[in-house]
């Protein structure tokens, strides 16, 4: 008994010593890569690439050195943000630096007792100069700091490029495979931020465009070993805000993040196949909903089998209908501006409701009438416990397609073999 006393105490206990424990710093070990990439109708992406570097080293790192995945790019600008540190006095005590013969003070003065560093806002930019190696399939640049990063310091460099090693165009369809630079160290963040230029349609997103207010190539005019408000801003905007976004962590040196999408200029090019594929399964299930009605309608045809169909039709029409309304919902949240598509999908979820509800009682009134009360009764049941089925297998698809990840991120040893494999 005591033992069991014990342990329950040590169970009640325990949550509240973790609780006080203090949580280690994860933030300042590692690199974080941060991408904004925008994509045109000529197929190329425009990347602002922000990797902030934690040297760990016990000496200055006065270079870094950064792959380039493919061949077909051009560099446009390389700087780097440096924070400048100023020294300020947080406690100040009175000094005597005269007394008289009797050991008086005279005179005082001001003396800090702790000086402390804090970084200056906005930070400063400096463009960089770089060396270019280029290897196969990939150029390798080392790139020159302005401002050395100290020990136990951190600093960032941004790459603003463009490339045209991304995109492939298959009958008006942009297909692309999006890759993050490969660094030599660990990186313990790396977030991707897709977007694409205004009449360009993407697939896939989850937010919409929100665009800053100031242009790289704006910003950059700034960059010269002075301080930029506007660069500043733009920095904080890489990676973080995009009508894609992808995050992944812990990788390794030489590893790299893969986004993969499509966009066209129509929504009806980016979505063909499926709509032909829907169409086509459509008109096999009005097809086959009509033969199963006509025979569920004649009289020789027993209750059950009655029953059982004519429920069995009306939720696949129902799925068929809620299928049709998310479709028409996603095309106008996306296509409209924010005040019309919120009206417009309102509408849509009312119309949906109402055709539901139609679904669900007109057969049923329509078997009531023809065959009997009872009958009709029990197909309202039976039309609920098929689209209660109805529901359970859409959750288990949206559940199932959510595990699939959007991002793929390669090894160096496992690139070949991952590559090969496709």
């Amino acid at each position: 008994m005591k033992k069991i006393v014990l342990i329950l105490l040590a169970l009640i206990i325990l949550p509240s010593v973790l609780a006080i424990m203090p949580v280690p710093d994860q933030t300042s070990f590692g690199q974080d890569q941060y991408y904004s990439v925008t994509f045109d109708k000529e197929g190329e992406a425009a990347v602002a690439a922000k990797i902030t570097y934690y040297n760990s080293a016990t000496e200055d790192m006065n270079e870094v050195v950064v792959e380039l995945p493919g061949t077909n790019h051009r560099i446009v600008s390389v700087l780097q943000e440096y924070y400048a540190k100023e020294k300020r006095c947080s406690y100040w005590e009175d000094v005597c630096f005269k007394s008289d013969a009797n050991g008086f003070c005279e005179e005082f003065k001001k003396q800090c007792n702790n000086w402390y560093e804090y970084q200056v806002y906005p930070p400063y930019y400096y463009a960089l100069k770089y060396d270019e190696d280029k290897l196969s399939d990939s150029v390798k640049y080392t790139i020159k700091l302005s401002k050395p990063i100290k020990s136990q310091e951190t600093g960032s460099v941004i790459l603003y490029y463009k490339s045209s090693d991304y995109v492939e165009n298959s009958f008006g369809v942009y297909k692309f495979e999006f890759e993050t630079l490969k660094i030599p160290y660990d990186s313990k963040y790396v977030s991707v931020a897709v977007d694409v230029v205004d009449d360009l349609k993407m697939s896939n997103t989850n937010s919409q465009t929100q665009y800053l207010d100031v242009s790289y190539d704006k910003a950059a005019s700034f960059a010269g070993g002075a301080q930029s408000e506007e660069l500043y801003r733009y920095s904080n905007y890489i990676g973080n805000n995009g009508q894609r976004l992808e995050q992944t962590s812990n990788l390794d040196p030489w590893e790299s993040l893969k986004v993969k999408g499509k966009y066209s200029s129509s929504w009806f090019n980016l979505h063909k196949g499926s709509i032909l594929i829907w169409t086509l399964v459509g008109i096999l299930v009005i097809v086959g909903a009509v033969l199963l009605v006509k025979k569920g309608l004649k009289k020789q045809t027993s209750p059950a089998l009655r029953i059982i169909g004519t429920s069995l039709v009306s939720t696949i029409v129902l799925g068929g209908l809620w299928f049709l309304a998310k479709i028409l919902y996603d095309f106008v949240r996306n296509n409209l501006y924010y005040q019309y598509s919120s009206l417009v999908g309102i509408l849509i979820i009312t119309l949906t409701v109402i055709l539901s509800l139609a679904i669900w009682i007109a057969p049923a009134v329509f078997i009531g009438l023809k065959y009997g009360v009872k009958e009709g009764i029990w197909t309202v049941i039976a039309t609920l416990g098929f689209t209660l089925i109805l529901v359970v297998i859409a959750m288990i698809i949206i559940f199932s397609l959510k595990q699939n990840p959007g991002p793929i991120y390669y090894g160096v040893k496992d690139m070949a073999a991952s590559v090969a494999a496709e």
